[in-house]
């Protein structure tokens, strides 16, 4: 397999979502960038549609490099760990609200939905203008249920009303946090702080060393809460879109 080649990811799971080709490049500062930008025309002639390129934030030639190809920087894509062993020690919060309970469901809602669809509100698919807002609707709403079947998650209800929800996975050396939103009525009352502090307790249960969340660099407001629960940041990219 030549070099080109190896670069190229294939992505079932966006491929089926979008109903087109898409694949992911990788770019490190070990290729070259005739390399690369064979890559990019291997994929041009094997009928991928959407390309994204994963970059350092340091790499200003590949950034260059992407740029002329015609891709455009969609999200700086953040890394968030918290170490579990030794616990990290409790961090000033607030509580949340006497009437708010955390609660496990299985069953996706259409109230869930909407919650879902808000935590996309900085997501590089909402808006990458070409996906479109059905189909980025679409995705968090597959994404809902795939958490649902497959992982665990919480709901925050105030008077029966959800107005959070924290999905959380199981990987092969960590936990993850896949999704955390806050309705923007229910935002300052320490309910993201609680729905976190729920996972990072599941976590510990499970044995797991770390606890990881992943987030937009444009959404302040999810790396400020993390950064009050512990968390640090380990290692960021940025994240291009090239349509071919």
């Amino acid at each position: 397999m030549s070099e080109a080649t190896d670069l190229v990811e294939l992505l079932a799971w966006d491929t089926e979502w979008l109903g087109l080709s898409v694949a992911r490049l990788k770019v490190a500062p070990y290729y070259s960038a005739a390399a690369t930008t064979a890559a990019i025309e291997h994929c041009r002639a094997t009928g991928v549609r959407l390309l994204y390129l994963s970059l350092s934030p340091t790499d200003t030639a590949g950034a260059a490099a992407a740029v002329r190809a015609g891709a455009w920087l969609a999200d700086v894509k953040l890394t968030f760990e918290l170490s579990l062993f030794p616990a990290a020690p409790a961090a000033t919060h607030s509580l949340p609200p006497p009437n708010t309970v955390l609660t496990k469901t299985t069953a996706p809602t259409p109230a869930l939905e909407q919650l879902v669809l808000q935590s996309g509100a900085y997501s590089r698919f909402r808006r990458d203008a070409r996906i479109g807002p059905l189909a980025f609707a679409a995705l968090y709403k597959q994404w809902l249920h795939q958490c649902l079947n497959h992982g665990t998650v919480w709901v925050a209800s105030t008077k029966n009303k959800p107005v959070g929800l924290l999905a959380f996975a199981a990987r092969d050396s960590y936990a993850s946090i896949e999704l955390v939103v806050v309705a923007p009525a229910a935002q300052g009352q320490g309910i993201g702080q609680e729905l976190v502090r729920a996972a990072e307790r599941e976590a510990q249960q499970s044995g797991f060393p770390k606890l990881q969340v992943v987030t937009q660099g444009a959404n302040q407001p999810a790396q400020d809460l993390y950064r009050r629960c512990g968390f640090q940041l380990a290692h960021a990219a940025q994240v291009y879109h090239l349509w071919l």
